[in-house]
């Protein structure tokens, strides 16, 4: 015979994203704008705040433009990471800016999703490098052309 005793314990846990990110566009004279036009450059800002209670480390971001958009300082070459072994506590804030055009050649009008920013970070602990890291994709808004 035997007796089996179930034992059942509620444990909440706690999730908390580890930044928030947020999108602008501006003009070369750092003007809000609204809408692109062909062949105009803008800047497009990727603001990361960090909003973990621990540490982490930015170890590279990138950024996947959709067509019609492209970069202006690159020959369809992505800029390197400007955030790459970026170390953010709580608060902390990082941005990273691109050069975007649409070229005068281009033939889509309307709203048109800008792409996907990525972020390759790992939580920091202190003396160790060997963190997981974690591949975040966000995917940026869309904009009138």
């Amino acid at each position: 015979r035997y007796l089996l005793f179930q034992n059942s314990t509620h444990i909440d846990v706690l999730s908390v994203h580890p930044f928030v990110a947020s999108v602008k566009l501006t003009s070369f004279k750092m003007e809000n704008i609204d809408a692109v036009h062909k062949g105009e450059e803008f800047i497009l800002s990727v603001e990361v705040r960090c909003s973990s209670p621990w540490p982490i480390t930015v170890s590279s971001s990138s950024l996947k433009l959709t067509q019609p958009f492209v970069f202006a300082d690159a020959a369809d070459e992505a800029p390197a990471s400007q955030l790459e072994n970026m170390h953010l506590e709580a608060d902390n804030v990082a941005t990273e800016c691109f050069s975007i055009v649409v070229p005068a050649s281009a033939v889509p009008k309307g709203n048109i999703p800008l792409g996907h920013f990525s972020l390759l970070w790992h939580r920091s602990v202190t003396g160790s490098t060997s963190a997981m890291p974690i591949r975040t994709v966000l995917s940026l808004p869309t904009t009138p052309v």
